[in-house]
């Protein structure tokens, strides 16, 4: 597995947030309602995403903060550019590649990249604070505007990626310290495929 898929995801989240929030005007409820539709969908397939990547690999030695750094700014670079250039970053990292010249940041279960996964949790989490943050001032922009079942939808999504980011890091941060025994869930972790779709049909509700 390669992390471009999670990374993607979420960055196709941030564009729609991005592109509403750019707009001087809201004069069509429809291509709003269309775009929270369209970031649902995307939360939806992160948070399977996340779920079946559980649990996370046990690491046998701590990994070395320079390569963590290193790759935190892999995933960066692919958030701006899927297909970014990488031949001299990968070369210096034994936890990164390079394909045909695109750089490559892979997900395996063991040896050096397993630690991969630790690192693209975090950075996942703090790029959903931030979009989350967008969607509660795009919330407040609706509001103000009178949309208030569009503003409450917007505002619910940006507090669910919220209890996502929040997830990631505690899962993260148990299995690194703790080595969280059986699947790495728990109750509240298995229940984030069921509270995104739930988000989804509250959001046809709303309509």
């Amino acid at each position: 597995m390669r992390a471009v898929s999670f990374v993607g995801t979420v960055e196709y989240v941030a564009e729609q947030v991005e592109r509403l929030y750019r707009l001087h005007t809201f004069d069509s409820h429809d291509e709003i309602w269309e775009r929270l539709d369209t970031s649902l969908g995307a939360v939806d397939d992160l948070t399977a995403l996340c779920v079946a990547a559980l649990p996370l690999p046990s690491l046998r030695d701590p990994p070395v903060p320079e390569d963590d750094e290193t790759v935190h700014d892999a995933l960066s670079r692919l958030a701006k550019n899927p297909n970014v250039r990488g031949e001299r970053v990968a070369d210096g990292c034994d936890r990164l590649v390079s394909v045909d010249g695109h750089l490559i940041v892979p997900l395996r279960r063991t040896g050096p990249t397993a630690a991969n996964w630790y690192v693209l949790f975090r950075w996942l989490a703090d790029r959903l604070e931030l979009i989350a943050r967008q969607c509660r001032r795009l919330a407040d922009r609706l509001f103000i505007e009178g949309a208030t079942f569009l503003g409450e939808s917007w505002a619910d999504l940006g507090q669910f990626l919220e209890e996502v980011a929040f997830l990631l890091v505690h899962v993260e941060s148990m299995t690194r310290w703790i080595d969280t025994p059986g699947d790495g869930l728990d109750d509240r972790t298995r229940r984030l495929p069921d509270v995104a779709t739930k988000l989804a049909e509250q959001s046809i509700e709303h309509r």
